[in-house]
């Protein structure tokens, strides 16, 4: 079942490693932009953990992703259940180019601001 889905990206998470394998697992939420927005988040697997180094935190983009579920049923009686995962396949940006750059030295100045001390006179001239 293939899938696209467009919204802004509001979280990306480091990359983890599962069980003794070391299986990789990087995961990121998507904001739909919606009349009721949904916040929906999204599975990346081993080397397509690197897919998101390329993104940012606010960036629009387009996924395209396949859904993937599972029954889970316990051994010690109690009810089943089903599980899901958005598995992205192909991830675009929506921006151009010139406005990610204006985007990212305006989170870079807003970031600086909020870790520069308040009561912070000193200055180093």
């Amino acid at each position: 079942m293939s899938n696209e889905i467009s919204g802004h990206i509001i979280k990306i998470n480091d990359t983890e490693s599962k069980g003794a394998s070391g299986f990789k697992v990087r995961t990121f939420w998507l904001e739909t932009q919606e009349e009721y927005p949904q916040t929906l988040e999204f599975e990346f697997n081993q080397e397509k953990c690197r897919t998101l180094d390329a993104f940012t935190v606010n960036e629009p983009v387009v996924v395209k992703y396949n859904v993937k579920g599972r029954v889970w049923e316990p051994n010690d009686g109690r009810q089943s259940k089903v599980y899901h995962k958005l598995k992205p396949w192909k991830m675009e940006t929506l921006e151009h180019p010139e406005d990610k750059k204006e985007r990212l030295a305006r989170q870079g100045i807003e970031e600086v601001r909020q870790n520069w001390p308040a009561d912070s006179d000193d200055i180093p001239f």
